[in-house]
């Protein structure tokens, strides 16, 4: 190796090496690598790392969309970026769905990619495409770094790192990071800690702010009288807040399954409180994200409250239905305890919102508490996995049909903690497996995932997480043969085209599958065998793929039976 090809080796471990150093620095300790051959010098930087600090945690996979989606799920449980490394090319690009749903949800979120050095840019140089703000505007900030090769001492790297990742605290930050051949001198050895120092602290860019006193002598005005609480896809101590604020109130809360919380059941009454007046809210108080119930967001629209304030910790916009008149960003905490209202809620709105809840409640279990006829259907899944999930426990849910059973039938005691998350910034049904996973890791203990036939095929490779997860996840796939949920459009009655464009029917199975990586497969064919599966699986050190059959129409009639029986019921109360 020439001399000048020793320097580039060196200055690219310098280089890489502070790199690490500077998400060192910020509180990140989670790592999500793919294999490459670009990204060698941070590879070995951080395996180097790894080995002298045990707080640092490598993650791997050969499938960086499944990868970058394990690191959202990480920065999702813990609030810090899952920092995504891998190679140039396509590599880069199969990231794009995670970035999306970082950006959506404002999860914090680093990808540091490598990239080819200026000189092989634009050459039809093998595994080059054009890196530079690939992501469009989705990232929180870009930056495409000098090679190492050009002088940047490491120090100069550290200190623009550092900057770039205090925009990650809320959405994606996409640094690619030029490395020129070769990445390693011959005298390299295994250990050494170029660009590292022998010990780190942390400046913790991602612990929660200190809050200003002078926020507590600002107080929030609004006009009351009938007034709801909604909390949805937000963190549990945020629903927490909201939940105290409705108590201070006296006002119903409806908390979305998304915000972990599981307060009155409302989903399924919904239809019927539409045609009474007496339950439509004056004002209404919206803490988190989007709404799961599509049925709440119909209601709202009806009511067409007359104050409809969002609070939320960042300024992105949550009003769908275009109705929100005032918006409060900050701590949600300290904006809750700061809402006064001039006209107070009358007791017997909250009155008639626990009776329907009540109503709602025993509908249900008489429903699935009788496990004896040994009927298996989706909402039962959902209403027997809330009631059986042990605390502190983590509840990953698929988009599609099985977030919105969990919302409708699913309901934990107020004592027990559950942390729930799914991906409903974009709400796609892509790297769901690897997301349920990364989430499990940053949560340091062991994950529910309910997920539908077509997201786990979607994203089969990431049975390869779960196969080698130190978190032990429990799969549940529900295996409808194809798009339950279209059944629920007005498509499925309309056209002859339904089965083959949107039922899709695939006719697999996963044992197979499940096989190939080797992981414990069962297929319950009745809700007691169901029962009798799951109990044992949440108490194994192993992941576990649980498959349940059932039938599209048959669910279809399911749901419409017991919105029904729910409604007939409400008779009592209304």
């Amino acid at each position: 190796m020439t001399a000048s090809n020793s320097q580039t080796a060196i200055a690219n471990r310098k280089w890489a090496g502070a790199a690490i150093f500077a998400c060192l620095r910020s509180g990140i300790t989670n790592f999500f690598v793919a294999p490459g051959s670009r990204c060698t010098p941070m590879t070995i930087a951080l395996a180097n790392a790894s080995a002298k600090w045990p707080a640092v945690k490598i993650h791997q996979h050969y499938d960086e969309r499944g990868l970058a989606f394990a690191a959202l799920g990480c920065g999702r449980a813990t609030g810090r970026p899952g920092v995504f490394i891998c190679t140039s090319g396509t590599a880069v690009a199969n990231a794009f769905p995670a970035v999306i749903e970082s950006a959506a949800e404002d999860i914090p979120f680093v990808l540091m990619t490598a990239d080819r050095p200026p000189e092989l840019r634009g050459s039809g140089s093998n595994q080059t495409i054009d890196q530079v703000d690939l992501f469009g505007g989705y990232p929180r900030a870009f930056a495409d770094l000098h090679c190492s090769t050009d002088g940047n001492n490491p120090s100069a790297v550290d200190k623009t790192i550092i900057g770039l990742l205090e925009k990650a605290t809320h959405g994606p930050v996409h640094i690619n990071c030029m490395f020129a051949e070769p990445f390693l001198d011959e005298a390299y050895e295994d250990g050494e800690l170029l660009g590292l120092p022998c010990a780190f602290g942390t400046t913790d860019l991602y612990s929660p702010p200190v809050e200003s006193a002078d926020d507590e002598d600002s107080p929030i005005e609004i006009a009351g009288g009938k007034t709801l609480v909604i909390a949805s896809g937000c963190r549990r101590e945020v629903a927490l807040a909201a939940k105290d604020l409705a108590k201070r109130l006296e006002a119903p809360f409806l908390a979305d399954v998304t915000s972990g919380l599981r307060e009155l059941a409302y989903d399924l009454a919904l239809k019927r409180l539409m045609e009474h007046e007496a339950f439509w809210p004056d004002t209404l108080i919206h803490v988190g994200r989007r709404i799961v119930s599509k049925r709440l967001l119909r209601f709202i629209e009806v009511a067409q409250p007359a104050t409809y304030l969002h609070v939320n910790e960042t300024n992105q916009p949550i009003d769908p239905l275009h109705m929100v008149t005032d918006t409060v960003v900050g701590k949600v905490a300290t904006v809750c305890e700061q809402i006064r209202v001039r006209s107070d809620s009358p007791p017997e709105y909250l009155q008639k919102w626990t009776a329907i809840s009540g109503q709602s409640q025993q509908v249900l279990k008489q429903q699935f508490s009788d496990s004896t006829s040994g009927d298996i259907s989706e909402p039962a899944i959902a209403w027997h996995v809330a009631n059986s999930i042990p605390t502190g426990s983590g509840l990953f849910l698929g988009n599609s049909m099985p977030v919105r059973d969990m919302d409708s039938f699913g309901f934990w005691e107020s004592d027990r903690i559950v942390h729930v998350a799914a991906n409903r910034g974009a709400s796609g049904i892509d790297g769901t497996i690897a997301s349920a996973i990364g989430f499990a890791h940053g949560l340091g203990t062991r994950t529910t995932a309910i997920i539908g036939d077509l997201a786990a095929l979607h994203d089969l490779n990431s049975l390869q997480l779960l196969a080698t997860s130190t978190q032990p996840v429990v799969l549940i796939v529900i295996n409808n043969d194809g798009g339950g949920i279209f059944h629920f459009l007005p498509i499925a009655s309309q056209s002859n085209h339904f089965e083959k464009f949107y039922g899709t029917p695939h006719a697999r199975t996963f044992g197979h599958a499940a096989a190939m990586f080797g992981l414990d497969h069962t297929a319950p064919k009745t809700l007691p065998q169901f029962e009798q599966v799951y109990s044992q699986a949440i108490e194994r050190d192993a992941s576990t793929v649980i498959e349940v059959t059932t039938d599209r129409t048959a669910n279809l009639e399911c749901h419409q039976r017991i919105l029904r029986q729910v409604a007939e019921s409400l008779v009592k109360v209304i």
